[in-house]
């Protein structure tokens, strides 16, 4: 944690001199940005440094003040800072009072950033209860504050408009933080662990329980989006030729996007073909094209809390979740059993940054997958047949904790689920031959 209030515990070097600054002058909230305002004692340059808080930990910007120069920050994360500022709403949810207190500013205009920030919450409120926690979120994640949270301050604008400063939000926050004793800024982890967070504690739905992976019927979700379709070998240089023809941007997407319903639809129907009993879905934003009756639509053109709640329900139910790579993946990953993630060439180095699955050890690797971009819908139904159809035998092979072996009391379970096992695969025996001979 950093305090912030009554006065700073931080200190910066002058981008300029180099000279050390023993305190910021204030500390400003600025929307994505928590910013020290500093003026150097040598040489009197005044400049804006990010806290080490959220991405500004890894990734902190520090710009010039009066020439607006960036001296130091990505692209993605400065080029907001000098944007003009707009105006929102603000408002204040006050559960209770206390004295001390802990910010984690949440703000971002990617979902996923937000979502991710949002998550480090129970660690406060279970680290430090002696203190209150404030989140600040923009409005369209209520939903998701988990219980125990002091108070919630409120943005009311779209994601979009945090790419600028939020003008009205450092005053609000000035104003609220006179009344504490003392205030503190969360690092708010822009990656959070996922095996010691609670999902349920956020969406109030719990994950899929892999003890009852066998006694459910299979399920498979497919999260579909159209803003990054799943594409196939080739399609750069249809994309090529459309810039070139000046072809309509709309007509594109709707290409793409159905495209993507193709390829969804037939490895559905290749699993549908080992595991008949198999259960589909999709889930995303849009409704561009359609599916057979078999392969339930889930999709919205329009998003709200309770349409995310019953999504998170589906998840929790599901055996695989399966998307291309993005934000979309956070809260499918976080409920289901199992996921399978596209993940194009160009989001190599992001791996994993959009998955927060709770497992840990080996059966992570076998519950989670990655395949690239132009993977075929043939090679999808194998790896999701496999996971479905062998998950018990990895499971009885891998019992990396010793919970079934060396106890007399276990021995029955153990023998229990080794005869399940051995039900499971003699009743889908034709799988390994289709998988091997790739007629899947």
């Amino acid at each position: 944690m950093i305090r912030i209030f009554p006065h700073s515990n931080t200190n910066f070097a002058c981008p300029e001199c180099n000279t050390g600054i023993t305190e910021p002058e204030r500390i400003a909230f600025l929307g994505i940005h928590t910013m020290a305002f500093c003026t150097c004692p040598s040489c009197k340059y005044q400049f804006l440094h990010d806290l080490p808080a959220g991405h500004g930990l890894t990734q902190p910007v520090c710009a010039g003040i009066t020439e607006k120069k960036i001296h130091k920050g990505p692209k993605w994360f400065s080029n907001q800072l000098f944007d003009s500022p707009v105006s929102k709403t603000i408002s204040a949810t006050v559960h209770r009072e206390v004295g001390s207190v802990i910010i984690l500013n949440c703000l971002d205009y990617l979902y996923g950033h937000v979502l991710l920030k949002l998550l480090n919450a129970t660690h406060y409120i279970d680290k430090h209860p002696d203190k209150g926690l404030i989140l600040i979120i923009p409005s369209g994640f209520e939903w998701l504050v988990p219980d125990g949270t002091a108070e919630i301050w409120t943005v009311h604008a779209k994601l979009s408009d945090f790419k600028k400063q939020i003008s009205s939000l450092d005053n609000f926050v000035q104003e609220k933080i006179k009344k504490y004793d003392s205030v503190f800024l969360s690092i708010g982890w822009s990656h959070p662990d996922p095996t010691t967070t609670d999902i349920s504690r956020y969406s109030r739905v719990k994950s899929f329980e892999l003890n009852n992976f066998d006694q459910l019927p299979p399920t498979i979700t497919f999260i579909c989006r159209e803003d990054r379709p799943w594409i196939r070998s080739g399609c750069g240089m249809i994309s090529f030729q459309i810039l070139r023809l000046k072809i309509s941007k709309k007509l594109a997407a709707g290409w793409f996007v159905r495209s993507q319903n193709c390829k969804i639809r037939r490895t559905m129907k290749r699993i549908r073909m080992a595991i008949p009993e198999t259960e589909f879905h999709v889930v995303g934003l849009g409704n561009t094209g359609s599916f057979p009756s078999w392969i339930r639509d889930h999709r919205l053109s329009t998003i709200d809390a309770e349409a995310e709640k019953k999504w998170c329900e589906l998840y929790s139910k599901s055996h695989i979740v399966a998307g291309i790579h993005g934000s979309n993946m956070l809260l499918p990953s976080a409920h289901a059993a199992g996921f399978i993630e596209i993940l194009p060439d160009d989001r190599q180095g992001n791996i994993y940054q959009d998955i927060f699955s709770p497992h840990q050890g080996r059966i992570s690797h076998f519950l989670g997958r990655f395949v690239r971009e132009y993977v075929s819908p043939k090679e999808i139904a194998k790896t999701a047949c496999a996971m479905i159809i062998f998950f018990e035998r990895f499971r009885l092979n891998m019992d990396e904790n010793g919970q079934l072996y060396g106890e007399s009391d276990n021995l029955t379970q153990f023998e229990s689920r080794l005869s399940n096992m051995k039900w499971q695969i003699s009743k889908n025996k034709g799988l390994k031959k289709l998988i091997h001979n790739y007629k899947i």
